[in-house]
């Protein structure tokens, strides 16, 4: 704050240098660091750099550092996919289901699984989805999901996250439910107990 206005350059890179500090340590509130370093922005008139400070502002200000974790994975429990007119249970799906409505997969792919994280070690591959299956037992859970225009995840009645919701509008709807990290941008996951959920968007839309 002591530097002359006029001396931008060495107001960026200690504007630079702060921000990162901020994200290095994960428990330090960015907004100050961010605020300054946007009016340094704005003295350069860089439009991107002002784009991309002021949606990292957006960030700090919306997405808590107190998350109830109980509350989240309740509401998580509780969410299921609908992919092409079609309503999972939560991630899951019979095998039988999976074959009669998705048919068979463009991939097979055996995976080790040590830690026992998926149903099995065989993933099959689809256009839409990624999905561990256990034939002997008749089930299968989703492993990764590719949001497209047919795709939808019901995070509770009220909120439904698809191509529809802008990545603006998604941290002002869920940021009290969310973990980001500046340093993964556009990577936003809702902490569980056992893991996490992560949702990813590229260019502005869900990936």
């Amino acid at each position: 704050d002591q530097l002359p206005k006029s001396n931008i350059a060495e107001r960026k890179t200690i504007g630079e240098r702060l921000v990162e500090l901020t994200w290095n340590s994960g428990d330090i509130n960015e907004l100050p660091a961010l605020e300054r370093y946007l009016e340094v922005a704005k003295q350069l008139n860089d439009e991107k750099l002002i784009e991309t400070t002021e949606f990292n502002i957006l960030i700090a200000k919306n997405i808590s550092k107190n998350l109830d974790i109980e509350l989240i994975e309740e509401k998580i429990n509780k969410s299921f996919f609908e992919i092409n007119g079609f309503k999972f249970d939560g991630t899951m799906i019979s095998y039988s289901d999976l074959m009669k409505k998705f048919g068979k997969p463009t991939k097979i792919e055996t995976i080790e699984d040590e830690c026992g994280i998926y149903l099995s070690n065989i993933l099959y591959h689809y256009s839409d989805f990624i999905i561990s299956v256990d034939k002997e037992n008749n089930k299968a859970e989703l492993v990764e999901t590719f949001f497209k225009p047919n795709t939808k995840f019901y995070f509770d009645v009220k909120s439904i996250i698809s191509q529809q919701i802008s990545e603006k509008n998604f941290i002002l709807k869920f940021g009290n439910y969310l973990n980001y990290s500046f340093k993964n941008p556009h990577y936003y996951s809702f902490p569980l107990d056992a893991g996490t959920f992560t949702i990813h968007f590229k260019d502005g839309k869900l990936f």
